[in-house]
């Protein structure tokens, strides 16, 4: 195993830089989320102003009602962000697969419109939302114990839409459990370096938090971007390591996603 191949976080950042430096990358994917932050935005509006609303009555009610009227308002702020996480989710992974597409091939056209939904097609859409529930509820189970469980699994599963993505694109239709049991086998080694890598985003995350999201159209882009480049490097190190093994194959030449 040469340890050379593997680039370092600095090199990371730097090679996802330089990706977005592409005439009209950035500002395009950077376009492609504007959505889901305005959705995003107002369903935590339209929560705040529910919870405003009913917080001016709750000293007059029962205690019987008052109960009734939390439990309410708790489920229904629940499914905003359920449904909000739901659609959130088809377009933030959209714009994180295509910053892949843009590390293989910077030079690629890309439009607005089809990052944003370049999931919602019959190939990659009821895939990928079957992956998303079975994460979730995997990462949710690992929370439960003290949070440590969830981090592991949210780590070591954090590449199976990449290696559902690069599947679908070259015809191959082998299940979301298997591609499950890829990621966490390519990420055996690699889960602290994820973390990691993570980890020294905190600042880009605050300013995140300060603009209350809007600083996302800047931030996400060049974290998906980043991690988008580890993913090739862990692929490409896997492929070699295990040449007899498909876990790790990209998508096949000329099969490549043209959205």
């Amino acid at each position: 195993m040469n340890d050379s191949l593997f680039m370092t976080r600095a090199e990371m950042k730097a090679r996802a830089k330089e990706r977005l430096s592409h005439p009209g990358v950035r500002l395009k994917l950077a376009l492609a989320l504007l959505l889901p932050v305005v959705i995003m935005l107002a369903i935590n509006l339209l929560i705040g102003i529910e919870f405003g609303q009913v917080s001016a009555h709750l000293a007059t009610l029962s205690n019987a009602d008052f109960v009734t009227t939390v439990q309410n308002l708790s489920a229904n702020a629940e499914k905003k962000s359920l449904f909000g996480g739901l659609v959130t989710f088809y377009f933030f992974t959209g714009v994180s697969l295509t910053a892949l597409d843009v590390v293989r091939n910077p030079d690629r056209r890309l439009r607005v419109f089809d990052i944003m939904f370049k999931l919602f097609s019959g190939t990659y859409f009821f895939s990928m939302l079957l992956m998303y529930i079975l994460v979730t509820l995997i990462v949710s189970v690992g929370t439960a114990f003290f949070y440590v469980p969830g981090i592991i699994f949210t780590l070591g599963l954090r590449l199976a839409y990449y290696l559902l993505y690069d599947a679908r694109q070259r015809g191959d239709h082998r299940g979301v459990f298997t591609l499950m049991g890829d990621s966490w086998r390519l990420m055996h080694g690699y889960k602290a370096d994820l973390l990691v890598l993570y980890i020294s985003f905190i600042p880009w995350y605050l300013l995140s938090i300060v603009t209350l999201g809007i600083a996302d159209l800047y931030v996400t882009p060049y974290i998906q971007t980043t991690v988008a480049v580890f993913y090739e490097q862990v692929r490409a190190r896997y492929a070699m390591d295990h040449p007899d093994s498909d876990a790790a194959d990209g998508p096949r030449a000329g099969r490549g996603d043209q959205n």
